[in-house]
């Protein structure tokens, strides 16, 4: 490759990074408030009833997304969320997905019963109790949700209400991700070529299930291979100080003269 080509390539790699770089600032990393997977913690267990008597225990619900949802009857915020749940629990149940409510009520079922036949919760209800806000220690305010994925790790938690496309958007993240992180990465394991795994790795990336998760993730992907291109393209070929110094045609006619006589 030519010096002049050298330096195209060199300019149209700086002006990449500055175009990927811009982009990354306008738009927002999609489901920020995911915890990465190797940073979760395990959502603490407990054994309570539902308001059919039954036991309801949170390992019942391995291998399922729960949105796990602290509320009470007389809290506002709760009650906004609560259609919103309903409609996740409609939409989403088929696809190993649940909603579990723990009422906080302190008059436990007597307020409880009457607001669950009023409003037509189509999910399971349990009571909670002080030992329970201990474990979950987190929480300080009604409403508080944990997004507990199909390992039964906590991947996120809202404090306070948050907004109907958020709680949709994480657990369709959560669907989203494999049953096994192994597949999440390319294993290096020597039983095929590195550009094999790379290949099988983009293109499980653009095929994940669900939503639009899987192509921002993509993206995130595709922007991290241009940017380390470029890096190589810019750092591992510097440009020489007299690389772009014109050649003097006289000093070229005595070195091909000086090589004729030798």
């Amino acid at each position: 490759m030519s010096l002049d080509q050298w330096q195209r390539a060199r300019w149209f790699a700086i002006l990449g990074i500055c175009l990927v770089v811009a982009h990354s600032l306008s738009s927002p990393p999609a489901n920020a408030a995911v915890t990465a997977a190797n940073y979760r913690k395990k959502a603490p267990r407990f054994n309570l009833k539902d308001a059919q008597g039954s036991d309801v225990k949170l390992s019942d619900y391995k291998g399922k997304v729960v949105l796990l949802n602290f509320w009470a009857t007389w809290c506002v915020p709760c009650r906004t969320e609560i259609p919103w749940l309903i409609e996740l629990q409609n939409t989403y149940k088929e696809r190993e997905f649940a909603v579990l409510g723990v009422s906080m009520d302190v008059d436990g079922w007597k307020d409880v019963r009457p607001y669950l036949i009023e409003h037509s919760l189509n999910y399971r209800v349990v009571i909670g109790d002080d030992r329970l806000m201990d474990k979950y220690s987190e929480f300080d305010a009604l409403p508080s949700t944990f997004l507990i994925d199909r390992a039964g790790r906590i991947a996120s938690t809202h404090i306070g209400l948050a907004s109907q496309s958020i709680y949709q958007s994480e657990v369709l993240y959560l669907l989203g991700e494999p049953t096994s992180r192994r597949t999440s990465v390319p294993s290096m394991d020597g039983s095929r070529p590195a550009a094999a795994h790379l290949t099988s790795f983009i293109r499980n990336s653009w095929n994940r299930p669900d939503s639009g998760v899987s192509s921002a993730r993509t993206e995130v992907y595709v922007m991290k291979l241009f940017l380390g291109f470029a890096a190589i393209l810019v750092f591992c070929f510097p440009l020489r100080a007299g690389d772009n110094k014109e050649k003097d045609p006289d000093e070229i006619g005595n070195r091909d003269v000086s090589k004729g006589i030798n």
